[in-house]
């Protein structure tokens, strides 16, 4: 059974002037409306996840929650804090440990690791801007399989932000 994957990076986010941690860091107005057109595109182009895995920082919230209100049906939401801090090894454990009959996942994160996902599993180099996501697919295996071994996925697609009409910062 195919299996699909989106990799993302959470949308346009912003340094506070009140000395909050990285962890912490929200994101920008122009980055909640991003979020929203996120899952619009994803919407449009067919992507809808069956379960979303973001980090457990408040941009990668705030981003999950922008899309949450444009997908369809009940997606299932996990935080984990892995996907802030974990290195890439541990990111792939973390697919690697998704439910065999789940389709269909997103995993939202930050960069560099995001990026190294991506390389890892399409054995591609793809750069990720904030509120970028890479669209993935593998034919056949299981979770634990596709994630053993580089190069397993085929980019499908990428959904890259419109910076145009950001804000300067």
């Amino acid at each position: 059974m195919a299996k699909r994957l989106v990799v993302m990076r959470h949308a346009m986010a912003v340094w506070p002037d009140d000395g909050s941690s990285d962890h912490r860091r929200p994101l920008h107005p122009y980055g909640l409306e991003q979020a929203r057109y996120l899952g619009v595109l994803l919407v449009d182009s067919g992507w809808i996840p069956q379960a979303m895995y973001c980090s457990d920082a408040t941009r990668t919230r705030q981003t999950c929650h922008g899309l949450r209100q444009v997908l369809p049906g009940d997606v299932a939401e996990t935080y984990l804090p892995t996907l802030y801090s974990g290195d890439l090894q541990e990111v792939v454990g973390t697919i690697a440990s998704f439910p065999g009959p789940l389709a269909s996942a997103l995993v939202l994160g930050h960069n560099p690791t995001m990026e190294h996902l991506v390389r890892w599993l399409a054995a591609s180099r793809q750069p990720m801007s904030m509120g970028t996501a890479v669209l993935l697919e593998s034919l056949s295996g299981d979770w634990r399989e596709l994630s053993a071994s580089p190069g397993l996925w085929r980019i499908m697609g990428v959904l890259e932000p419109d910076f145009s009409a950001a804000p300067s910062l």
